[in-house]
């Protein structure tokens, strides 16, 4: 019985550990995919002055195309090698593009990725190197968070660093689609409202109001197509009446003039509103 009280003491650790290890691994395989695919839209990107390549070297490839594959591989790695921060700003530079800007789960997302490195480097043993980084980056740490003292990883703490990564990747990916590919610009709207239309029916309420709350600010929404937005907006809305801020989702609704909509639109406006008597004659109609 004491064997297995130990067994189950060490899964309890161990287990959750893993899940944060395990999603922050996932987050860059993706960013060296997404790169990838930057790169292929944007080929002038890979303008890399200190990656040459001799003429015996490019005989050997047997082709540009397999030299210039070479080189993104080469960069990407180089990339992922730095921290996560520090692709932020090789990622600002390279694409010329602010990424940081109003992104409130930055500070979230460096403690994560700093606490990953303590889980596989020292076992969830605080070091000076942790703290040093998390407060240059506006990180609120307890008082109690000093050097040699062990951090655990609970369930609450896996579920928050689950839509920590799941906010950062998506937004950025989105925020770099519509940069380096602007003609496909209605395919990402309908995309990202695909994503967030999923989170709600999965009950995701929190996570699909953060994505929308990027996907309906007046910088985000100026160039796309007036039916897209329309339904971000009543997805936006949706989110926060479902999670029980209801104050929010009407604000976001009586921000838009919908007289103008289609009727689709205008049902959906009734029922988020419980206007439920104009819902009835609509539907009747």
């Amino acid at each position: 019985m004491r064997k297995i009280k130990m067994r189950l003491d060490t899964a309890r650790t161990t287990v959750p550990s893993s899940f944060v290890v395990a999603l922050v691994s996932q987050y860059d395989a993706f960013l060296g995919r997404l790169i990838q695919v930057l790169f292929t839209l944007k080929p002038d990107a890979v303008n890399v002055s200190d990656k040459t390549l001799s003429f015996s070297e490019l005989l050997d490839f047997g082709s540009i195309e397999a030299a210039k594959t070479f080189i993104l591989e080469k960069e990407v790695e180089s990339l992922l090698r730095n921290s996560h921060a520090e692709q932020f700003i090789w990622l600002e530079k390279k694409f010329d593009i602010l990424l940081k800007k109003d992104l409130k789960v930055w500070p979230e997302f460096i403690e994560l990725t700093e606490r990953r490195n303590l889980l596989v480097h020292t076992g969830g043993i605080v070091s000076s190197q942790y703290i040093k980084n998390c407060k240059e980056h506006g990180v609120s740490l307890n008082e109690d968070i000093k050097p040699g003292k062990q951090l655990f990883i609970n369930a609450e703490y896996v579920t928050k660093a689950y839509e920590c990564i799941f906010e950062i990747g998506v937004k950025l990916a989105h925020v770099l689609w519509r940069k380096v590919n602007p003609t496909t610009r209605s395919d990402a709207d309908n995309n990202l409202n695909n994503i967030a239309y999923e989170l709600i029916g999965e009950g995701k309420y929190k996570l699909a109001a953060c994505l929308l709350d990027l996907a309906t600010s007046p910088v985000f929404k100026k160039d796309s197509a007036e039916s897209i937005k329309r339904m971000l907006t009543i997805n936006k809305a949706q989110a926060y009446k479902w999670m029980g801020d209801s104050n929010k989702a009407n604000a976001t609704l009586t921000a838009e003039d919908w007289s103008a909509t289609r009727d689709d639109f205008k049902l959906a406006v009734a029922v988020l509103t419980d206007d439920f008597a104009e819902a009835v004659r609509m539907a009747v109609v």
